[in-house]
């Protein structure tokens, strides 16, 4: 059970930019009626939060 808490600790920028960061990004992008072609906004929020947790991952920092 440690072990589980420990990677969910070490990933937890990676959840936090999927889970949080994702949605909400998405929602703001629909209510400004922002849109890219060929890329739902869900799809684009995604990529951007999991590349933000994944840089902060590596970096060992949320900001």
């Amino acid at each position: 059970m440690t072990k589980a808490f420990e990677i969910l600790i070490r990933f937890g920028p990676l959840f936090f930019g999927v889970l949080f960061l994702a949605p909400v990004l998405s929602e703001i992008l629909n209510k400004l009626s922002f849109s890219i072609p060929y890329l739902s906004n869900l799809t684009f929020s995604l990529i951007i939060g999991f590349l933000w947790g994944t840089y902060a991952c590596f970096r060992k920092s949320w900001v």
